[in-house]
């Protein structure tokens, strides 16, 4: 395994998703979606004598919705996608392996996944200030987050890799 190569399969994935809007929209739906969450789950708990566990729980509960729906997207067509594109067939005859691809690419998936993790971390950090939350508790649901992502975006990339549709490995 080359570390070069696997830098540059990553650096190729991550400006094919930055460079389309639709990763910037789903961004933006992320955070709208746990702002109302966290908003709505703060007057549902108000009266509760363990306000701040609830509004962390669900807040917490929907970011790993919310990587569960997302992460398929963005890892799901990473090698049938870009043989649909004709974009894969390059990157095959140059000298990097089968391995080093692959790698590449769920590292790239991952990477990009995490990306919602950043955005979900504001509103855990406002939900912990709801009271009640220890900080061993938030850095283990991080670790969580991060883990289930990387675990859904080698399963996309894997699947992606089997399957001929980029529409069939989503699912």
């Amino acid at each position: 395994m080359n570390g070069a190569r696997i830098r540059t399969i990553i650096g190729l994935e991550l400006t094919q998703r930055v460079r389309s809007s639709t990763w910037y929209i789903l961004l933006g739906v992320c955070a709208v979606i746990l702002l109302a969450v966290t908003v709505l789950s703060f007057s549902v708990w108000s009266s509760a004598d363990d306000r701040g566990v609830g509004v962390y729980s669900t807040v917490v509960f929907m970011a790993l919705l919310l990587a569960v729906l997302v992460s398929p997207t963005l890892s799901g067509n990473a090698i049938n996608g870009d043989r649909d594109a004709a974009t894969l067939a390059p990157v095959q005859v140059t000298l990097a392996t089968t391995g080093e691809i692959l790698l590449g690419k769920f590292l790239a998936a991952w990477l990009t996944g995490l990306a919602f993790v950043v955005v979900a971390v504001p509103f855990m950090l406002i939900a912990t200030f709801g009271g009640g939350i220890s900080p061993l508790v938030v850095i283990v649901s991080l670790v969580i987050l991060i883990a289930e992502i990387g675990v859904i975006a080698a399963i996309g990339v894997g699947l992606s890799g089997i399957l001929a549709k980029p529409l069939f490995s989503v699912a």
